[in-house]
């Protein structure tokens, strides 16, 4: 007895891969930070000096149990104390806290611990007609750049803590990421100190580039064939997702990168590279489930062999699928079409996901006389087909239907 679906020809479309090949991550994507389990100690300076200009003040702490240390792991981000202190000169200020003198924290402000132990140092203003004030300007630093609102020079206090406006910068063809200052990036929000001379800040600035995604050279696919998006250089982008295009019977598996040929799944993360960014969609056929009947004039009648089919993809029906005697099977039907045994055919696509044929009978002077068998025999008779290549792997889903795993793969 022959094969329920002998496989002549693998139809798949150019580009489609299995999910296995596909990398999970990004291009670019930023190397995982490794978090150490050591334990590394925030502490706060509540007795020494205040760096630079200011000299001769020192603190005196309200509520010692207000700053208790920190432990914490590399990478972890605390939260400051928002313990108050007063400075014991009468005309200076306390303001918040540093590590290198130039980037401040406020009390409560959030901090990033590094891999080592911290001693974070007071921050103190210094007040009255005799302290010299200095001028923090804020330069678009690109030609063709300009502000949403005016940002005028100001005049500030030696040691005060800046803290960084919202983006205000425009540029065509760019978006504004944060502030330069003193050759560091620093985010809106995050605060600076400032010096005992002049300073200027500069936008950060961030190229935009596209994002391509493209269906590929296919006339059938539905609705509309590319799409593009903007985004900012270094932007942490999730690619699409496996629904951005649509082609009936194929579904998306991945996405492949027209610059190193990289293969990713949908959604997967990437960093944004500083150049226009193409996505071609890799397509797999959809499986359908073929559900092969007797027809009501067996016995018993409506007999049912299930087979899982890719769409698009080449067989020969079996003439030999069941039995009924004095008849053979000539072609099956479905809907209205007749499919031919022992010609090709193309799995059509199956709107719900499945499909019925139906045998198609006629008289057969020269059928043997019929044998008793149950589905067991059937089975084996098949493994002993002449077909001895087949692999053959059934699943049982009721007494008279087997459906043969997707896995399977049968050769000539």
């Amino acid at each position: 007895m022959k094969n329920i679906l002998r496989r002549c020809l693998a139809s798949f479309a150019a580009g489609v891969i299995t999910a296995g090949s596909l990398c999970l991550s990004a291009f670019a994507s930023a190397a995982p930070v490794v978090k150490e389990d050591k334990l590394y100690t925030l502490s706060y300076n509540l007795t020494g000096l205040t760096p630079t200009p200011i000299t001769n003040a020192k603190l005196e702490v309200i509520g010692m149990s207000e700053f208790p240390e920190i432990k914490a792991k590399a990478g972890d981000t605390v939260l400051l104390s928002t313990g108050k202190c007063d400075v014991n000169d009468g005309t200076s200020a306390f303001r918040g806290w540093t590590v290198d003198g130039v980037q401040g924290y406020l009390p409560g402000n959030a901090f990033k611990m590094p891999a080592s132990d911290v001693v974070l140092q007071p921050v103190i203003t210094a007040s009255g007609k005799d302290v010299k004030v200095y001028t923090l300007t804020y330069d678009l630093g690109k030609e063709g750049a300009y502000f949403t609102n005016e940002m005028e020079p100001r005049l500030v206090n030696p040691n005060m803590i800046i803290t960084l406006p919202n983006n205000n910068c425009n540029l065509d063809g760019y978006v504004q990421c944060g502030w330069t200052y003193d050759g560091k990036e620093y985010a809106v929000g995050q605060n600076i100190i400032m010096p005992d001379c002049d300073i200027t800040v500069y936008p950060s600035w961030k190229k935009m580039n596209k994002i391509i995604y493209r269906a590929g050279d296919f006339d059938d696919v539905v609705g509309n064939t590319e799409f593009a998006f903007e985004k900012a250089t270094d932007a942490a982008v999730d690619l699409a997702d496996a629904t951005r295009f649509t082609r009936l019977g194929y579904r998306i598996v991945g996405w492949l990168y027209a610059d190193d040929g990289q293969q990713y799944f949908p959604n997967a993360p990437i960093k944004m590279p500083d150049h226009d960014a193409v996505f071609t969609a890799i397509w797999e056929a959809e499986y359908f489930t073929i559900n092969f009947s007797s027809g009501p004039d067996t016995v018993p009648a409506n007999q049912k062999v299930s087979v899982k089919a890719q769409f698009n993809s080449e067989y020969t029906l079996s003439a030999d699928l069941f039995e009924r005697e004095g008849y053979k099977i000539v072609a099956y039907k479905f809907n209205s079409e007749i499919f031919t045994v022992d010609e090709p055919f193309i799995v059509p696509f199956a709107k719900t996901g499945a499909m019925t044929l139906t045998a198609v009978w006629e008289e057969d002077s020269a059928t043997p006389a019929k044998t008793n068998t149950d589905v067991f025999s059937i089975i084996d008779a098949r493994k002993a087909s002449s077909d001895t290549n087949a692999l053959w792997k059934f699943q049982l889903i009721n007494t008279n239907a087997y459906v043969l795993n997707a896995e399977s793969k049968m050769v000539n």
